[in-house]
């Protein structure tokens, strides 16, 4: 029996969890993925891919045949990942806003309807850099963070573990890092559902249509839950957020 995954909304107008994962199983299936034979020459088996070989001038037999198709790490990948894709268009502008400073650089975001701060399906935050930039390392020295923040809140009766990952083998050159860390999900422990996106520190503008994959969400030691719709206000809110939002994003598990 699949784990179960509970999803309580608090958004202004009604919306599902469908409306921000690709649920059809031959949608959300990679185009890449699809594409790969199971063995080289475009070979469907070990003898066709024997008989092909013996007519082609490299007649090397030694190794193994196999694609990457029959690799079980991208295999669980997808069988253990929701591919979790934009609910509405969004028009994501970087900007320098002082010429003087190179290092000044904030974003402008809209729905094709309204400002994403009332957009009944998505907002949007930031985390300063001052919560991400260390004195050791500079690795987000040149990105900006959006939070991509929704209205869904998730709740489990048996603890489960994901993480979210770039989309890489769905979108070409993805042009955005995904913060990854691991988010846990309990009856304990309500988790909003949000996204920490870092573009980099230059003057661009980004589309993002609807529909288009923008994360991974992975589960860890299980195959994807299930998502069920439920009623029940989460409880104690503001001390689960705190704890959920300092273990998704900098705690300690």
């Amino acid at each position: 029996m699949k784990n179960e995954i509970y999803y309580h909304v608090q958004a202004p107008e009604p919306v599902v969890i469908e409306d921000y994962i690709i649920s059809d199983k031959k949608e959300a299936t990679s185009k890449w993925w699809s594409g790969l034979p199971l063995f080289r020459f475009g070979a469907s088996n070990l003898k066709e891919w024997f008989d092909i070989a013996t007519t082609q001038s490299d007649k090397n037999c030694e190794g193994a045949p196999q694609t990457m198709r029959s690799c079980p790490g991208v295999g669980d990948l997808f069988k253990q990942s929701y591919v979790v894709k934009a609910p509405v268009d969004m028009l994501i502008k970087i900007i320098n806003y002082d010429p003087n400073d190179p290092n000044a650089y904030g974003w402008l975001i809209s729905t094709p309807t309204m400002a994403i701060s009332h957009d009944p399906h998505i907002t949007a935050e930031s985390h300063p850099p001052w919560q991400y930039m260390s004195a050791n390392d500079t690795i987000y020295k040149d990105k900006v963070n959006i939070k991509l923040a929704t209205y869904i809140w998730f709740s489990s009766k048996k603890r489960v573990q994901c993480a979210y990952f770039p989309p890489v083998y769905h979108v070409d050159n993805v042009e955005y890092d995904v913060m990854p860390g691991i988010i846990t999900i309990s009856d304990k422990m309500y988790v909003p559902f949000n996204i920490n996106l870092m573009f980099p520190k230059e003057d661009k503008i980004y589309f993002i249509k609807a529909g288009q994959p923008i994360a991974y969400m992975t589960f860890l030691n299980t195959d994807k839950p299930v998502f069920k719709k439920t009623d029940k206000q989460p409880g104690l809110f503001r001390k689960y957020f705190m704890n959920s939002y300092n273990r998704q994003t900098f705690g300690k598990q």
